[in-house]
């Protein structure tokens, strides 16, 4: 008797065990209340049918589930190709100012060139037109070619975004003109430690007695009694509110890093048919349908041996087998379908034989 209910599934009173699938990985069995359904079709007379409409749930999910997943594969080649065109438009953008950059700084040193050439150097007023450190060092190379250090006498750079960066270059301009009596750099970026670095640098020079910042935010620069430069400071901008020109910095949050590897793999490229050109597509042929047999016409052939187990990797759900009806929620299933119990266990076993004609 062991044996018998151990290879037929039977429990204590002989009834039939409900084949139940169990699963660690997944918690698919629990969302598609997989485990109630097989043991309310178990339990009914006919359990085909229950069966087929079961699996056409799980199809009608499945084809929702590959409609949203073409969907998918075709926004992410659309936003693969918008990527790769953004990238394609930033580089000529970026190579368009290159160029302009290089344009502004020629016809700068060419307005430097023609005061020079004029004989008006006394007063360079190079206000207000993005005299740069590139315009500031070319400006540097080109004075000592035309000999213009002695009759440079004042230089306005008023609001041309000047920063930190460029204070090195305003003290190299300071100690290359030894007769500059002025130099005006009001509603620049330089920051007080910058303009804390030119009075330092300025009380260093030889000759120079003194160093005096006036209440207008200037620093007179004196030579015993003789003042010999003044440096306006006054009006300085914060940095941030000055909007750039050429902004070529990237948001870090929208890893533009990755972006090109990934677009360099096969998962940046969709191979879906919707996905693809005309041309593509119609190379594109699907595998053709495979007939399958009637199964009662089949020879079903006898197992030589145990089943194999499962492969190790593969979908993540559990093998059926004689399951706990305990561990199932009564609730959902009997709301689902209104089924009774199983019957009461037998006090005895009926006659099953058939009765004898005529009898």
């Amino acid at each position: 008797l062991e044996y018998i209910k151990r290879e037929d599934v039977l429990d204590d009173a002989g009834r039939q065990r409900p084949i139940l699938i169990q699963s660690n990985d997944s918690d698919l069995i629990e969302k598609l209340q997989i485990n109630e359904f097989l043991y309310e079709a178990q339990q009914a007379r006919n359990p085909v049918p229950p069966m087929i409409e079961k699996i056409a749930q799980l199809l009608a999910l499945l084809h929702e589930g590959q409609g949203r997943a073409d969907a998918y594969l075709a926004d992410l080649s659309k936003s693969n190709g918008l990527v790769s065109a953004l990238r394609q438009r930033n580089m000529a953008l970026f190579t368009k100012t290159q160029m302009f950059e290089s344009f502004k700084t020629r016809a700068l040193m060419r307005y430097v060139m023609n005061l020079v050439e004029g004989e008006h150097t006394n007063d360079l007023h190079l206000d207000g037109l993005s005299f740069g450190i590139r315009e500031i060092n070319e400006m540097l190379q080109l004075l000592p070619r035309y000999e213009a250090h002695d009759s440079i006498f004042t230089i306005s750079l008023i609001d041309n975004a000047l920063d930190d960066d460029a204070v090195n270059l305003v003290l190299q301009l300071i100690y290359a003109l030894p007769y500059l009596r002025r130099l005006d750099l009001k509603r620049n970026c330089i920051s007080p430690e910058g303009v804390k670095r030119i009075e330092d640098q300025l009380r260093t020079m030889e000759g120079i007695t003194g160093v005096i910042k006036t209440a207008d935010g200037s620093l007179n620069v004196h030579s015993g009694n003789q003042l010999r430069l003044v440096v306006d400071i006054a009006e300085q901008v914060p940095k941030e509110h000055v909007a750039r020109e050429v902004d070529f910095t990237v948001d870090q949050t929208l890893t533009h890093q990755d972006a090109d590897p990934f677009l360099a793999t096969n998962s940046g490229a969709s191979r879906h048919p919707w996905t693809q050109s005309a041309a593509a597509a119609a190379t594109t042929q699907r595998a053709p349908q495979i007939a399958v047999p009637e199964p009662t016409s089949v020879e079903l052939t006898k197992p030589s041996g145990a089943p194999q187990p499962p492969a190790v990797g593969g979908p993540p759900v559990g093998l059926g087998g004689p399951g706990n009806v305990a561990s199932l929620n009564s609730k959902k299933r009997q709301a689902k379908r209104a089924k009774q119990g199983p019957p009461p266990a037998l006090d005895g076993y009926p006659d099953l034989r058939l009765p004898a004609e005529g009898g």
